[in-house]
């Protein structure tokens, strides 16, 4: 650099350039893990105060234990466990890379509504459950009703699920 002070060493400014990068690198680090530190607290406050507040989400991965959802208003992610979206046996179809059982698919790219179940501040963790339906819970519906369904009596829950079979991925 030309001027009144005369030239500075390149040897010192590329020192200074390389210290200045990792700086600001250092800052965005720390900057998105603040973050990521507000976020887990909000959702924390959300389960802390029983709101029930929804978020709308986007499977970003199935696999034979749960799915992976990502909240894009967010920006952050977590895991629905296979025992929460359904009460029916649910099957993995590898060649799909989907979930089925009780008359639903899920599959990457599908949206569907969730509510926090648990927040780990550990670990950096967010558990999810689906969001109840419009009607509410089960228990609100009305409890479990008697269908008799391939020539024997099957105990159903008010959504039209099997009641007392095991939840699971197994095939």
């Amino acid at each position: 650099i030309a001027g009144k002070g005369g030239r500075l060493d390149l040897g010192w400014l590329n020192a200074a350039a390389l210290h200045c990068s990792a700086r600001e690198q250092i800052a965005d680090d720390a900057e998105r893990a603040l973050d990521e530190i507000k976020k887990y607290r909000y959702l924390q406050q959300i389960l802390e105060e029983k709101r029930g507040t929804s978020f709308d989400a986007v499977i970003s991965k199935c696999t034979r234990y749960g799915v992976f959802v990502d909240l894009p208003d967010l920006a952050v992610g977590g895991m629905v466990h296979v025992s929460k979206l359904s009460d029916a046996y649910l099957r993995w179809n590898d060649f799909d890379e989907t979930l089925e059982g009780g008359g639903r698919t899920w599959s990457v790219g599908q949206r569907l509504k969730v509510c926090v179940e648990k927040v780990d501040f550990d670990r950096r963790l967010v558990d999810f459950v689906p969001a109840p339906s419009r009607g509410g819970s089960l228990a609100k519906r009305g409890g479990f009703r008697t269908v008799k369904q391939e020539g024997r009596k099957e105990k159903k829950n008010a959504a039209g699920r099997s009641r007392g079979h095991g939840r699971g991925s197994r095939r």
